[in-house]
């Protein structure tokens, strides 16, 4: 029972990241909603295509008494077909297999079955709305999720001001993947890497009960994106 438990708190931190949402007031000077949300569906491309990337994932629960990592390399080719392996693996068996492996494997499946149009920041996923402006040259996009799934996150995404490109979201499961998870904190970092966006670095943290606090992170080093060598000063780094 105690290690389903665990297996379940680790796996509460462990989502789909490629979406989210939110609610905002408008604030006084801001550009039309439709303005920005068009911006921001037009900053996507180019699109990712295919890319190579080591990985390093980790996760935590149990106030960090019970830990495991994984260094895997991964690519997904032209075709859509993901493709990883286990470079090196430390600490707790039930981490690494029933959380970090098994978010690759569900990485796997996901391109496999096409689930991307079901998670993906568009408006059919998701209603937009303009938040606050958290600094000078940045704009906050809230997305509410259109349906009550695990799949897709409310919570808020931070855009560049001067071309609406999506920076960083952070949010929470629109529905919670389980009973014994209370409370979920999801963060996506994005960073422009050769002029294409790519995720750098995914954490999040869960409240899971038996369990308590949970974490799980996974960070990209790039070395190949749409078939060109990465530019090793942009591997992993959210520069622009």
């Amino acid at each position: 029972m105690k290690q389903l438990v665990v297996a379940l708190g680790f796996a509460a931190a462990v989502l789909p990241f490629r979406a989210l949402a939110g609610a905002a007031a408008v604030e006084p000077g801001t550009p039309p909603t439709s303005e920005v949300v068009e911006r921001f569906l037009r900053s996507a491309g180019p699109p990712l295509v295919s890319y190579r990337a080591r990985r390093t994932l980790t996760a935590s629960a149990v106030a960090g008494r019970v830990s495991g990592s994984v260094v895997a390399d991964t690519s997904l080719d032209a075709n859509g077909v993901f493709h990883f392996e286990i470079v090196r693996e430390e600490g707790s068996n039930i981490v690494r297999e029933r959380v970090l492996k098994s978010a690759l494997l569900a990485e796997q499946q996901s391109h496999a079955e096409h689930e991307i149009e079901n998670v993906a920041l568009t408006p059919r996923n998701y209603e937009f709305q303009i938040g606050p402006d958290p600094a000078p040259g940045i704009l906050q996009l809230a997305l509410v999720a259109k349906r009550r799934s695990p799949m897709l996150l409310n919570g808020a995404a931070t855009l560049s001001a001067a071309d609406a490109d999506l920076l960083r979201f952070e949010g929470s499961p629109a529905r919670m993947p389980s009973v014994w998870t209370r409370q979920v904190n999801v963060v996506c970092e994005y960073a422009r890497i050769d002029g294409v966006r790519v995720p750098v670095g995914i954490h999040s943290r869960a409240d899971v009960r038996l369990v308590g606090d949970s974490a799980f992170a996974m960070n990209y080093e790039y070395t190949m994106i749409n078939g060109r060598p990465a530019t090793p000063a942009g591997r992993g780094r959210p520069s622009r």
